[in-house]
């Protein structure tokens, strides 16, 4: 019969797509590219909208994209980072490079992978330490936690839900580790050194099965995370050993000799309106109390290049010499100062932090006899909770 159709319901669409996701118009459009780069066919069905289709480069680049835009990455941030297509290269060369060395998210503390992260972490902390850049392998094992889990929990992804997961945890990751470390760990791990210490410390690919071709490395940006610091002028540089900064005697500075004694038990702290107290945060106080800091307060941070100025830990005040700072603070190597932020308490209900003493910290080898005592007041609150000032020069 003419005007016939199979019968079913009106109006089903045979290929639908996805129009709720951002657009104001509730209609799809097609990717950024070159105009007649897709076939109108393919602008139809809209196929490049499921994730299920997308490559995972592009789910990468994707995840990081909509974190940026539901505010988890701060526009500062992504300034600190290379495009977005140059970190996600990065972070494909060096989750490929870690998946060949059998390093999977949620086995870091297996015995094997371990292993292999322990030796990559030294060397990547040796090869930081000969250009001047002080680092830890706990530092650099947590960066590749970060990076590792969102290689793979990205390449797994099938929905937008999924995706929107992989980057809230990224910049969870990105805010608890830095910037500086993402890119340390980026850089030397492309330039194919941390595929050459892993199968070195574990054995686990053979020499044959080396890439032929070397993997790109992700170009930084003009400033680098941690620049080679130069002397201070018209005061000596202090000697230094492999890992410390030492003082006119040959003791690293602000430190004691002796052992440290612990802080208070690793068990979250809580109370209604405060944010969580951590129980890995809890351990570096020896008393911390619930606080509301009023408005007006100034409270100040010290950080270096590749800091998150909006981190945890604070104090309200300025300390007066780096000596100062590693002891009372007990703050390591991984951060090297030259730089502070302020933030002051806007008018209002005030902010809700928590207070206390700074517990020891012991230092690690070859300096493990010694330990910084702390005692001064720190102040700690969830990453990225405020947005400080610019940073200034602390002078010292």
């Amino acid at each position: 019969m003419s005007g016939s159709r199979q019968p079913g319901a009106v109006c089903v669409h045979t290929n639908p797509v996805v129009v709720a996701d951002g657009t104001t118009c509730l209609a799809p459009s097609p990717p950024p590219g070159p105009v007649g780069s897709r076939p109108p066919l393919t602008a139809v069905n809209h196929s490049f909208h499921s994730v299920a289709h997308m490559s995972h480069q592009e789910k990468m680049a994707e995840a990081i994209r909509r974190a940026h835009a539901a505010g988890l990455i701060s526009r500062e941030i992504m300034r600190q980072l290379p495009s977005v297509g140059e970190l996600v290269v990065g972070i494909v060369v060096v989750g490929g490079v870690l998946v060949g060395l059998g390093v999977a998210a949620g086995a870091v503390a297996s015995t094997g992978v371990g292993a292999v992260l322990e030796a990559i972490a030294a060397g990547i902390v040796l090869a930081l330490a000969a250009v001047g850049i002080i680092s830890s392998a706990r530092e650099v094992i947590s960066g590749i936690g970060v990076l590792i889990a969102f290689y793979t929990s990205t390449e797994r992804a099938t929905s937008y839900v999924e995706l929107d997961q992989a980057g809230r945890e990224f910049a969870t990751g990105l805010a608890e580790v830095g910037v500086g470390t993402i890119m340390m760990i980026l850089s030397v791990l492309g330039a194919r050194q941390g595929l050459k210490m892993g199968r070195g410390a574990a054995g686990k690919l053979s020499a044959s099965e080396s890439p032929s071709e070397p993997p790109v490395t992700p170009r930084i940006r003009e400033e680098p995370p941690r620049a080679r610091r130069e002397p201070e002028p018209r005061r000596p540089a202090p000697p230094k050993d492999s890992a410390y900064e030492l003082d006119r005697d040959g003791v690293p500075l602000g430190a004691r000799r002796g052992a440290a004694k612990s802080g208070l038990p690793s068990e979250t702290l809580s109370k209604k309106g405060w944010p969580d107290l951590p129980a890995d945060e809890a351990k570096n106080f020896n008393s911390a109390e619930p606080v509301t800091l009023k408005p007006g307060r100034k409270i100040y941070r010290v950080i270096d290049d590749s800091s998150n100025p909006a981190g945890g830990y604070w104090t309200e005040k300025l300390p007066g010499s780096r000596a100062e700072w590693r002891s009372d603070l007990a703050v390591n190597e991984w951060n090297t100062n030259g730089k502070y932020v302020e933030y002051t308490v806007p008018e209002g209900p005030g902010l809700n932090v928590w207070r206390g003493e700074t517990a020891a910290q012991q230092l690690r080898a070859p300096r493990s006899d010694f330990y910084r005592p702390g005692g001064g007041q720190q102040i700690w609150m969830p990453p990225n909770t405020v947005t400080p000032a610019g940073p200034k020069p602390t002078g010292w």
